[in-house]
This record gives C-alpha cells, sequence and structure tokens, in this order.
C-alpha cells in the first residue's frame, strides 16, 4: 500500500466515526445534513478502496437517517393514500 493511501485510510477511520456517531445523531437539522453531505464527499474524493474498509461504519448510520430525512407529510400521505381516494401501488 502507498502511503497516500494508509494516510487516506487514517483518516476515514477517524473521521467517519466522528460523523456518524456525532453528527448525523445531533439533534441539530444543519448538523446532520452536513455530515451526511461531508460523508458523500468524502467516499467520492477517497476512491472505492479507501472507502471498502470504512464502509461497516458509515452504512447503518446512514441508513437509519434516511427515515428522519423523509417528510412527514409524505409518511402521512403513504398511510392514507386509499382512504383519500388515491391509487396506493402508483403512489409508490
Amino acid at each position: 500500500q502507498s502511503t497516500k493511501s494508509v494516510d487516506s485510510n487514517e483518516f476515514l477511520g477517524v473521521i467517519f466515526p466522528l460523523l456518524t456517531d456525532i453528527g448525523i445523531s445531533s439533534d441539530v437539522p444543519i448538523i446532520r445534513a452536513f455530515s451526511v453531505d461531508m460523508i458523500a464527499k468524502l467516499t467520492k474524493a477517497a476512491g472505492k478502496e479507501a472507502v471498502q474498509e470504512s464502509m461497516h461504519i458509515i452504512v447503518p448510520p446512514l441508513l437509519e437517517s434516511l427515515s428522519g430525512m423523509e417528510d412527514a407529510r409524505l409518511n402521512y400521505l403513504e398511510q392514507h393514500v386509499q382512504r383519500l381516494g388515491g391509487d396506493a401501488d402508483r403512489f409508490e
């Protein structure tokens, strides 16, 4: 491994837990959004090999955060689309 890839892996090994444990779980919406955006930018810039070692760190919190980012109105409509006269299959 090159020094650059070792440094990248060490950096990602430190920054990803901070972004997932503190940033994504924050009660402040702007911090959550910043953390998700930063993870996206870092994974894109770091490359496949560097990110693969950190997938177990970033994937679970990102998946969990999806429900929190979903607009509550969409969830309400999804639950009540048939009662409101809509086609549930089409809404999906």
